[in-house]
């Protein structure tokens, strides 16, 4: 029980654009940023899956923030945005579409 109460919520964020190893860190501090002024700044963890097969991340993220009311916050400033350009993320394919966002429950 201890443990349930320090884990935060987590913000499921899709169509991230795809982007290679080399922009991994700067597609998760994009994501970093735009959920931290959004939020009271408790961003716990950032996670960006990889695909191995297309050497690429994958279009779906993952934002831990510290409770549930942030979650909504970070959901609200995440969904629609566009990370083209922010960060090193670069404007190719795939990243200047509108993300999507929602608060795993």
């Amino acid at each position: 029980e201890g443990r349930r109460s320090q884990r935060g919520s987590v913000v499921v964020v899709g169509r991230v654009p795809r982007v290679p190893m080399s922009l991994v860190s700067s597609l998760r501090a994009s994501l970093r940023e735009v959920a931290r002024r959004a939020t009271t700044g408790d961003v716990r963890e950032v996670t960006v899956p990889w695909d191995a097969t297309a050497a690429t991340s994958k279009p779906v993220a993952f934002v831990e923030v510290g409770c549930e009311e942030d979650a909504r916050r970070a959901a609200r400033a995440l969904d629609g945005s566009s990370l083209g350009g922010l960060a090193g993320v670069p404007l190719g394919r795939g990243a200047s579409r509108r993300m999507t966002a929602s608060v795993l429950v």
